[in-house]
């Protein structure tokens, strides 16, 4: 590199710098942060012995920087091949948006993209376009920058050690999908953010995503969220029977697998699951996809089903419950893990107790689970029958 390219380069980075740490003052985020960051985008793989020398900041601020970073999440931690603990930056168009889209789950109920505009007003709104603004104006100015960073880009195998880099595989996996991801997992937004914003971007740029998931999805984790997913985003869901579901696992277009680690303990070492780029493999779990699939209950049948089910249970509830209860309720059906309505600790046992001694809901692991009284059989034998328009379910 010429001496006057070698200048224009210090002068770039320097530039950058400054625009990054500007933008992230917006986002409520000090100098320090944003410097670490900065360092890593464009420099990692990293250690904390690295960004102190290479940043002039003392070690515990390099910590706290870090602990921030991987928090949001910007940034996630690796083992290098010299048993070292490095960092490196995610992918910055998903991670931006994952931060505007956990922002917007905080102000809704409802699983949303990063895109979308969400329903809420006066200072919420505010805070969300600033928010939605200054992510946006930090992927665009960021994803020329970040240098190849991950593994599971190199390596034939990649493990993930516990969750937090579990998620950043997932995520840097569905990132580079280009056709299809097909997956056997509960819903992407289980994992966060950062997951689903991946799955929603490459879905806008056209790759197919199809997932298989379990019958008891469609209660526990609410019938508008269901909805949204399936008839909103477009993903195209199957239903099938909790104990046909033996493994997880995402494959990326026919190459990459991602496996989820079983619930059993692992005998040698802890581990999340793993990433492995093998096409011989990865049709062998297309393969299994495609069985899985012929056993389960398309979105489109189920969600008429669950829909009908909805207003018997309402209907039935109208006649026990007072009008507060109602509203309880029905925010538990429609958003099941995901509902955002708030009681004080009196009216929340009142209203649980209430619901489940009048036979409105059950108690699984002390979740309150809505009756809908949807039996997985009976559902799929009308749908195997051919009445794919009847409503009469269950």
């Amino acid at each position: 590199m010429s001496p006057d390219a070698m200048t224009w380069e210090q002068e770039r980075m320097t530039e950058l710098d400054e625009n990054i740490s500007r933008l992230f003052s917006e986002l409520g985020e000090d100098a320090i942060v944003s410097k670490v960051y900065a360092a890593v985008l464009q420099r990692g793989p990293l250690t904390v012995d690295d960004l102190a020398q290479g940043t002039n900041l003392d070690f515990p601020s390099v910590l706290k920087a870090i602990n921030r970073l991987t928090t949001i999440p910007l940034i996630t931690a690796d083992m290098d091949r010299k048993h070292r603990i490095v960092y490196r930056a995610l992918p910055p168009h998903p991670a931006f948006d994952a931060i505007v889209t956990a922002a917007s789950w905080q102000t809704r109920k409802a699983i949303i993209g990063a895109s979308d505009s969400p329903q809420s007003t006066g200072e919420e709104q505010t805070n969300l376009e600033v928010i939605r603004r200054v992510c946006d104006q930090l992927a665009k100015l960021t994803v020329t920058s970040s240098s190849s960073q991950s593994p599971i880009r190199t390596e034939m195998v990649t493990v993930a050690r516990n969750r937090e880099q579990m998620i950043s595989y997932v995520t840097e996996s569905i990132t580079h999908a280009l056709a299809e991801v097909v997956a056997v997992v509960s819903p992407p937004h289980l994992l966060g953010p950062l997951v689903w914003e991946a799955i929603v971007s490459r879905m806008r740029s056209g790759v197919t995503y199809r997932r298989i998931t379990v019958f008891d999805e469609i209660v526990r984790h609410g019938l508008r969220i269901s909805k949204r997913e399936h008839e909103e985003t477009g993903v195209d869901i199957y239903y099938i029977e909790p104990d046909k579901m033996n493994q997880k696992f995402y494959v990326i277009d026919k190459e990459v697998v991602v496996f989820f680690n079983p619930d059993q303990d692992p005998l040698d070492f802890e581990f999340a699951g793993q990433v492995i780029r093998n096409k011989e493999l990865a049709l062998r779990y297309v393969t299994e996809f495609s069985r899985l699939k012929k056993q389960a209950i398309p979105a489109s049948f189920l969600l008429r089903c669950a829909e009908r089910a909805r207003g018997q249970l309402l209907q039935r509830a109208s006649t026990i419950l007072e009008n507060w209860e109602m509203m309880w309720l029905e925010n538990k059906i429609d958003y099941g893990l995901f509902d955002t309505l708030k009681l004080n600790e009196e009216k929340e046992r009142s209203v649980r107790n209430h619901v489940v001694s009048a036979g409105l809901a059950l108690i699984s692991n002390d979740e309150i689970i809505p009756d809908l009284r949807l039996n997985y059989i009976k559902i799929r034998e009308k749908w195997e029958s051919g009445a794919r328009g009847s409503l009469k379910a269950t």
